[in-house]
């Protein structure tokens, strides 16, 4: 998925299933996932955090809900594929709406900038490629404040060559140090404890800057590590979710493929191409997509405009002889009903070798052409 995400969806009672949900994410950014649920007697729905997705190992668990919460929140030390899974209570019916979003774990130090403000990315050749750039640049008019991105104790202030003047704020909570240089005159003092918006000092150009736009160099420093990349840090990331274009009303329920070669995407296996009248059953949706499981258990996403609801038929058919209506497109399934040669039956989709229809009394099942 690509986040932000969120999508809502349906656990029927009568099956044992899950739902999950892979994205990136970076290293510095913060992960919030919120679950809002419906139950039938108080039944529990887990919520559950795992790293390592694309890897050959097994996940790894960081998260787990207790007992009724509905949130997890955590700042990401490892850049790559995280999973989010939920799951109701066995035999329990649910419906849930869950959204999943990244977002920066530090504040902006840069007042009234944002994004676009950022100009020179981490690992930038300098000096003729005799170096690289240690962090990212912030451009601003001369005399912006810059601000303290954590709560933290100023540790040093200062000048030097490269930098300028510059500021380093130490941030208690994540073990690191975070860099201000080219400032045009530095506000905070050695061993002042500032709050996450104090102004430290104001952009300037000053060290080897001088003949560049008046700008923040902003790093980040960890002990046994040296520089990281401050990117992810401070990119502010998309709030805005997609709307949910789909007819909620299909949620739970049987539709088929209107136009040939409809693809099933979203699955770690691959894309599957679905033929016309495939039906499948619907048990989520986001954006334009619906979350749906084919009669196989495989699922997937299809575009919703691409499908129809499988409550009338689109043909009708008979009975060849006395024939079995199953509950499921399988060899050995139950049996529904007995059909006598002749029988009306209405066609609602298809599935295979196998074909769901409605008789005359009203029954729906699976019938083998």
């Amino acid at each position: 998925m690509t986040l932000p995400f969120r999508e809502t969806g349906f656990f029927p009672a009568e099956r044992v299933r899950a739902a999950g949900f892979a994205f990136r994410v970076d290293r510095g950014q913060r992960l919030t996932v919120n679950l809002a649920v419906s139950t039938g007697e108080a039944a529990q729905v887990f919520l559950d955090l795992y790293s390592a997705v694309d890897s050959n190992a097994a996940p790894e668990r960081l998260l787990s809900a207790d007992s009724g919460q509905t949130s997890l929140d955590i700042q990401v030390e490892t850049s790559g594929t995280y999973q989010v899974r939920i799951q109701p209570e066995l035999l329990s019916a649910a419906r849930y709406t869950i959204t999943i979003r990244a977002g920066p774990s530090l504040g902006f130090p840069v007042q009234g900038a944002g994004n676009d403000a950022i100009r020179s990315r981490w690992g930038a050749n300098r000096d003729g490629g005799r170096r690289r750039h240690e962090g990212i640049d912030i451009f601003a008019p001369r005399g912006t404040p810059v601000l303290a991105a954590v709560p933290g104790r100023v540790v040093n202030v200062g000048e030097t060559g490269l930098g300028g003047l510059v500021v380093w704020l130490h941030d208690s909570e994540r073990n690191q140090n975070l860099y201000y240089a080219h400032l045009d005159r530095q506000l905070a003092t050695e061993g002042d404890e500032v709050r996450q918006g104090d102004t430290l000092g104001f952009v300037g150009n000053t060290g080897n800057a001088r003949t560049t736009p008046s700008h923040l160099h902003f790093g980040i420093y960890r002990r046994g590590e040296g520089a990281i990349d401050p990117f992810p840090f401070v990119w502010r990331t998309p709030a805005h979710l997609p709307a949910v274009e789909v007819d909620s009303g299909n949620l739970g329920g049987w539709v088929r493929v209107a136009s040939p070669g409809l693809a099933l995407t979203g699955r770690r296996q691959g894309v599957d191409t679905l033929a016309r009248s495939t039906v499948m059953r619907v048990t989520g949706m986001y954006g334009n997509r619906y979350r749906v499981e084919l009669p196989d258990r495989r699922e997937g996403y299809v575009v919703g405009r691409s499908v129809q609801p499988a409550l009338e038929p689109f043909r009708q058919a008979q009975a060849a002889g006395e024939e079995s209506l199953l509950d499921r497109p399988v060899p050995g399934a139950v049996v529904i009903e007995s059909l006598k040669p002749g029988s009306s039956l209405g066609v609602l989709g298809e599935f295979g070798q196998y074909q769901l229809v409605r008789t005359n009394s009203g029954a729906t099942g699976w019938l083998r052409r």
